[in-house]
């Protein structure tokens, strides 16, 4: 509590702690810090978090939470944002590849091992793989072509 100023911009909490894997009370964290400064912005690293404990980003208040997929037998350096307000963020990278990969593939898989693992989360890619599926196949089309 005394680190948070009006001057504080962001704080980041780790939800479990990967060394000892004690969970921190996010909620209670996250209403003590907005009510000293309720501009600031939040973020969580839910990496150990994910498909062990119920995660409700919306209950917890909580302006970013990330999660890691290889934490999970998932493939390395893809994961995910949650972000509650987009109007605070600008992209700085464009692209449809990682890695030489495509991106949507990698996350696609990401979605897989969290149904092979029977993570009860997996609504949150929902939105992501089957809204904008179109999108992706138009894409992977486009990158064939090229």
């Amino acid at each position: 509590k005394n680190a948070i100023s009006s001057n504080t911009y962001m704080v980041s909490i780790i939800h479990v702690s990967n060394e000892t894997g004690a969970v921190n009370d996010l909620k209670r964290i996250v209403e003590t810090i907005r009510n000293i400064n309720s501009n600031i912005i939040i973020h969580a690293d839910g990496t150990q978090a994910f498909c062990k404990i119920d995660v409700n980003v919306k209950d917890l208040d909580v302006d970013l939470y990330t999660i890691s997929a290889h934490k999970f037998h998932g493939p390395k350096g893809v994961g995910a944002l949650y972000v509650k307000n987009m109007q605070k963020l600008k992209p700085i990278l464009f692209g449809l590849l990682a890695g030489g990969k495509c991106a949507g593939c990698l996350v696609y898989s990401f979605y897989g091992v969290c149904l092979e693992k029977n993570c009860d989360q997996t609504h949150i890619f929902n939105y992501y793989l089957f809204q904008k599926l179109y999108h992706l196949q138009a894409c992977i089309n486009l990158i064939t072509v090229l």
